[in-house]
């Protein structure tokens, strides 16, 4: 099975403060920060604080972990009765994709554990699953998997802690979900037909940046790509005719989820969307099977295509 790391390249420009860097491992990727400060330990003590926060969440979020709260929370009455006294993250992580996924008709939808399973994209060993299967899964009590939400809301968390310190320009990439806070920097979007190459840059000061995309986490059986987006109606790979989705906005947890559901929805339903609900702090970049660009009506973001 190959795999991806959902990222986007990331283009520095030089700065008058200090920099400091750091590299780490966590929900099961590769995260970047890098803090520009005129004070080093400051910055230092800043991005140390924001490792071990993320590994806390994932304490909280993994599907891996087995003690961790995601493991053990279900979908039953009595879950919902004892929601206040969920770990407050968890509350808010399980409250804002609740909401999102009413408003998106189930295009982003966290409760897919039992297909994302089922499919095993995480293993070594991933295979496609009958349609009896799948409709099984599909029945069943819903598990959770925050994975689409997962590292924007860290990334929201991580801005706020280097705020805290006073830090105004870092560059926060945690596997692919970027938020640029202060100078405006660049960010490469990566060519879904070529990850080795981009297909185009951003110019971006305080705003987050997240792509879904086929190329991140996927297996071929017979020359079929199977990708790891499931549409929740189908509870197979989605097939919308977008092989990659870029939000940009101003929180990386929402665009961190609407990455994923304009990829589920496509290029007609995520502009219907994006028109509906009257969001005009949210742009996107969409890209078709052929190459083909889609930008957002309204497009109010810094773009170069390649």
């Amino acid at each position: 099975m190959k795999k991806f790391s959902c990222f986007l390249l990331t283009v520095c420009f030089l700065s008058s403060c200090a920099t400091y860097s750091d590299t780490f491992f966590a929900m099961g990727t590769f995260m970047s920060l890098t803090v520009y400060d005129t004070n080093e330990q400051t910055a230092k003590t800043a991005v140390a604080e924001i490792v071990d926060y993320v590994d806390e969440l994932e304490k909280l979020f993994s599907t891996r972990l087995p003690g961790s709260a995601l493991k053990r929370f279900r979908f039953s009455e009595q879950d919902f009765q004892d929601f206040e006294n969920l770990p407050a993250e968890f509350e808010e992580v399980l409250a804002l994709s609740l909401e999102w996924m009413d408003k998106t008709d189930g295009a982003f939808n966290v409760q897919l554990q039992n297909l994302t399973s089922l499919w095993a994209f995480d293993s070594d060993e991933p295979r496609v699953p009958s349609d009896e299967e799948i409709a099984a899964a599909l029945s069943e009590t819903a598990q959770l998997d925050f994975g689409a939400v997962a590292k924007g809301y860290a990334a929201r968390k991580a801005a706020l802690i280097l705020e805290s310190h006073g830090i105004k320009s870092a560059i926060i990439n945690l596997g692919g979900d970027v938020y640029i806070m202060g100078d405006s920097r660049s960010v490469g979007i990566i060519d879904p037909l070529e990850p080795s190459r981009i297909c185009g840059v951003l110019n971006v000061s305080n705003k987050a940046v997240a792509t879904s995309a086929n190329y991140e986490r996927y297996f071929e059986v017979q020359g079929e790509r199977y990708h790891h987006i499931l549409d929740s109606k189908t509870g197979k790979p989605a097939q919308s005719g977008i092989i990659s989705a870029t939000v940009i906005t101003d929180d990386p947890a929402v665009a961190d989820i609407l990455a994923t559901a304009f990829y589920v929805m496509g290029e007609q339903k995520a502009a219907e969307f994006k028109e509906n609900f009257n969001l005009t702090y949210v742009d996107y970049i969409l890209v078709d099977e052929t190459g083909r660009q889609f930008l957002s009506e309204g497009f109010s973001v810094e773009y170069e295509p390649k």
